[in-house]
């Protein structure tokens, strides 16, 4: 009986492609630390409607090669730059010496990166190439380990027994939690959130199929963000409630700060969606706010902005 593959000896492999599709000439491979990594290929068999002059069925023909799926990682103080890259494009980083600050904002490109889902304890790796970053969703709040979701969308599979990158660098984890977390609402700290989330979709198209490519995406467009979250908090006074409203702009800040690092996502304006608590039982009366973040006229001159502070010089 052949060995069987063991998800604790999994691995998650990422590389950032220079042209769309293909491994980059110098490869800068990492490997990064995961919950799930449940990205794959699906391909579907279409039904002809060939007759033959019996009841038997035909041999069915092959679809399109779609690559999606999501990998749930932890939210460190390193790794989480990698994926940021992926989700904004490189940042702008300062700093001659640790801790460095680097700072993501909306940009009008999008980089497409090579993972790598390596079954390391049988020698079978699944490399994934054109492999962009189509959503992005973080909930803090409670005191479950803090995990970010990020939807993948993707190119082409293939399986090799070889992999990737021979000596990859491994990235030191050290992850946030929430007893770190603080929320700021209108510039000012909240102390009554007690759970939130946000979710930052980059309007990917992936209906991008051409002939003669073997049914895999040909490219994945970048379209239009959209960022949307909630957030939930203790009903102790109208201030919230007022600005839902009277539909009032106000921005939101979410950090994490741990061993002088620090993971900042800023909103500069927002909206909140009315909603109105409701009494539905004795305990204690909460109050859960949907919101909507854009740019206006906000100085980032983005609609989201994450500062991730640590001791990696370059995410470049």
């Amino acid at each position: 009986m052949m060995k069987q593959a063991v998800g604790a000896q999994g691995r998650l492999l990422l590389d950032f492609e220079t042209v769309y599709g293909q491994n980059p000439v110098s490869k800068n491979a990492k490997v990064l630390p995961f919950n799930t990594f449940d990205v794959k290929s699906k391909q579907n068999m279409k039904d002809p409607a060939t007759i033959t002059g019996t009841r038997n069925p035909v041999e069915p023909s092959s679809g399109n090669v779609s690559v999606d799926g999501s990998i749930v990682t932890p939210l460190d103080d390193s790794a989480v730059g990698y994926w940021l890259k992926g989700l904004f494009g490189n940042p702008v980083t300062t700093g001659a010496a640790a801790p460095y600050r680097h700072v993501f904002k909306v940009g009008n490109t999008q980089p497409s990166m090579v993972l790598e889902k390596g079954f390391t304890d049988i020698g079978q790796y699944v490399l994934l190439n054109g492999c962009k970053i189509s959503s992005f969703k973080l909930a803090f709040g409670g005191e479950d380990e803090l995990t970010a979701a990020i939807e993948i969308m993707g190119g082409q599979e293939r399986l090799s027994a070889a992999p990737y990158a021979e000596t990859p660098a491994v990235i030191p984890f050290a992850a946030f939690n929430n007893m770190h977390g603080r929320v700021e609402e209108g510039g000012s700290v909240l102390a009554t959130v007690t759970k939130g989330e946000f979710t930052i979709n980059t309007g990917l198209d992936g209906n991008q199929y051409t002939i003669g490519n073997n049914g895999c995406r040909s490219d994945i467009p970048a379209g239009i963000y959209k960022i949307s979250g909630s957030i939930t908090a203790l009903f102790d006074g109208p201030d919230l409630l007022q600005k839902a409203l009277d539909g009032t702009k106000s921005s939101l800040k979410v950090n994490f700060a741990a061993n002088n690092h620090s993971l900042e996502f800023l909103f500069p304006e927002i909206l909140y969606e009315r909603s109105s608590p409701g009494i539905t039982g004795p305990a204690g009366v909460l109050i859960s706010l949907p919101f909507q973040a854009f740019y206006q006229s906000n100085t980032d001159h983005t609609a989201v902005k994450a500062t991730l502070v640590n001791s990696v010089e370059s995410y470049a």
